[in-house]
């Protein structure tokens, strides 16, 4: 298993550095405060529980507002994002078909990261930083 490695990530360049987007996208992944200036609660900042040092991942399980009348837990095991561009459909049960789907259909009351603030360009830059992973 030690000796696998993931295939070349097709959405980095091949120095590895990122992109202008990429980079506004990494930004939004670290950011603290809202587009409006309002402090992030510590808990609901993405890399809380996709921490970089534990390959995106907390190894915990949390209630991000996406179980469903036919769940029957409320917390689901936080995902590593290393290689997440390669593994649709998303959440813990396929219901998101894409990464934007994430945020724009499955968190309407912002319990998977404040993200109702951000626009349209500010997400898709998001989602190019998440493919870099």
């Amino acid at each position: 298993m030690l000796s696998l490695h993931l295939p070349p990530n097709p959405h980095l360049v091949p120095d590895g550095k990122l992109t202008e987007t990429q980079e506004r996208g990494r930004a939004m992944f670290f950011r603290t405060k809202t587009n409006a200036g309002k402090l992030i609660p510590i808990h609901d900042r993405c890399y809380y529980c996709h921490a970089p040092q534990t390959h995106y991942t907390s190894r915990v399980r949390m209630d991000v507002g996406t179980s469903t009348k036919y769940d029957t837990v409320r917390e689901f095991d936080v995902p590593q994002l290393e290689g997440v561009y390669m593994r649709p459909p998303y959440l813990h049960n396929g219901e998101a078909l894409t990464l934007e789907e994430i945020w724009t259909k499955f968190n309407p009351q912002d319990k998977h990261g404040i993200t109702s603030d951000m626009n349209k360009v500010q997400l898709n830059e998001l989602i190019e930083f998440l493919k870099t992973l």
